[in-house]
């Protein structure tokens, strides 16, 4: 559900929310080198749920003139629904720990970006994000390596008739981790992450 308001000459206002959803997950499970059943390998159906949160945003827009936007958003997200991690497995494969421990926590993200048109066609775009990690120390896992990130963004857009071309790039600073406590000893340790995102998309109207 969205909502926007146009609160003066150049201003706008805008609500966002995205309720809860569960989402069932079906799949395979292959499992080689086991020892606990003859011959090492396993491969059976499994089954998952996992709850996504419900989401609250807002964000203001200012218009500078004609060429030149800006604006700012800010996000609630409601991560502590997801609390455990449950995978359906048969109960033949002992020792196979089927409820995951995950406790999240409620996470907020804040951004701002602005475009220029710079040029007849040709539209210049940034933007600075922060991102609330939701995975506490004693939860944390290599499988979701996650952590407080800070994105920066630049992207180049060209229009010309019915034809846009785009092309941006992104860097994404994530804070090192220390983990000294979790529930699982083999995850103790210090992660570093680099992410960098490249994106070229082609569009025509008609």
């Amino acid at each position: 559900l969205g909502l926007s308001w146009d609160l003066a000459e150049r201003h706008r206002l805008a609500f966002g929310f995205r309720s809860p959803i569960d989402v069932n997950y079906e799949g395979d499970l292959r499992i080689s080198n086991a020892v606990v059943v003859p011959g090492g390998r396993i491969h059976t159906d499994m089954d998952s749920r996992i709850e996504f949160p419900t989401t609250l945003s807002v964000g203001y827009g200012f218009r500078v003139s004609d060429r030149v936007r800006i604006e700012a958003n800010l996000e609630w997200l409601e991560f502590s629904r997801f609390e455990e991690l449950n995978l359906d497995v048969p109960a033949a494969l002992p020792g196979l720990n089927t409820r995951i421990r995950e406790d999240w926590e409620d996470t907020i993200t804040v951004g701002v970006g602005g475009s220029w048109e710079f040029a007849e066609g040709w539209t210049l775009r940034l933007s600075y994000q922060y991102f609330e990690s939701p995975v506490p120390e004693v939860t944390y896992s290599p499988s979701i390596p996650d952590a407080n990130q800070q994105a920066v963004t630049v992207g180049l857009c060209w229009r010309a008739g019915h034809h846009r071309l785009e092309a941006a790039y992104g860097r994404v600073f994530y804070e090192d981790r220390s983990i000294g406590s979790n529930q699982t000893a083999a995850y103790l340790g210090r992660y570093e992450i680099e992410v960098h995102l490249v994106s070229l998309a082609y569009g025509f109207s008609f």
